[in-house]
């Protein structure tokens, strides 16, 4: 506990709920809108990013990545990185028959898996 205090200067959570737990172990925070208001979450995560020199946004819910791995670039002229796979790898590694199928494609080697009911094309 003691290293995560000292290193706290370090890090700037940035959280949708401004009683998130990560707060006690921080002594910065930012609050952002919600993902499912893409561009002003953007914006304001850039702007957050470029104010305060912050040099790698690590995404702690899946759902952010499709979003923060297409906009990488944008990342990048602020200053910062996303930590996360890119934008394709995203998108396949979402949809497992997908990523099985990639990785057959492939020739690498991976745990199959099988499903336990038919699958219905949409």
């Amino acid at each position: 506990m003691r290293e995560l205090h000292r290193r706290a200067d370090a890090a700037i959570p940035l959280v949708r709920d401004e009683h998130a737990a990560v707060r006690a172990f921080a002594r910065h925070f930012r609050q952002v809108p919600r993902i499912d208001e893409p561009d002003t979450y953007l914006g304001v995560l850039l702007e957050l990013c470029s104010k305060h020199r912050i040099h790698c946004v690590i995404p702690l819910n899946d759902n952010d990545l499709p979003l923060l791995a297409a906009e990488e670039a944008r990342f990048r002229e602020a200053g910062s990185r996303v930590l996360g796979a890119p934008a394709r790898m995203v998108e396949i590694f979402r949809d497992k028959l997908a990523a099985a199928d990639w990785l057959l494609a492939l020739s690498s080697p991976f745990t199959a898996f099988r499903l336990s009911f038919p699958v219905v094309p949409a």
